[in-house]
């Protein structure tokens, strides 16, 4: 009995942990401006207030290409662009959205996330939020990567060239010289 107890507490502590729910951090000057780490299997949360809008930015390479929402009567949205904004038209229960897009070089990214309407002011210090920026590490990683690549390229390169140039430093040369 004491087996299976344990057993079930460690399930349930392991499918907590499935259940990620960003919660994009404030920026150090305004807390109402958000950023959060793309990761495709997680949701993000957002936060609207009565009479204020939200402003969700994807990467500057995508496009909005389907927008789903779970309770149009609370929400108003408007995709542009790589942009779409969020306006909680009345306070009602917690809903998500679906927002698929697509980027230069054909793929798509699938972001989810859970929309929340809250009363109160818009000030610095409530949990309100303006402006919310996706950023994405893995992207930056490869774009690293791929810059670093053409660096070591570009030095092989000049590697031989230089190699090339040195032969040429010592002037022209007898190419028709024949052994006697």
């Amino acid at each position: 009995m004491r087996t299976i107890a344990i057993a079930t507490l460690l399930l349930a502590a392991s499918a907590s942990t499935a259940l990620a729910l960003e919660i994009p951090r404030g920026a150090s000057q305004d807390s109402r401006v958000r950023f959060v780490d793309y990761q495709p299997y997680n949701i993000t949360r957002i936060v609207g207030s009565l009479r204020s809008s939200v402003q969700v930015e994807f990467s500057s390479d995508e496009e909005i290409a389907h927008v789903a929402l779970g309770n149009s009567v609370a929400w108003e949205v408007a995709p542009a662009g790589n942009i779409l904004f969020l306006k909680p038209r009345e306070n009602q229960p917690v809903t998500n959205i679906s927002v698929v897009t697509t980027r230069r070089d054909g793929s798509t990214r699938s972001y989810q996330m859970e929309l929340t309407v809250r009363d109160g002011t818009v000030e610095v210090g409530q949990n309100t939020y303006f402006y919310v920026k996706y950023r994405y590490p893995a992207d930056e990683a490869e774009r690293r990567r791929q810059a670093a690549t053409a660096r070591a390229v570009a030095a092989q390169a000049k590697e031989a060239d230089n190699v090339l140039a040195l032969h040429e430093a010592y002037g022209p040369r007898n190419w028709r010289y024949s052994a006697q």
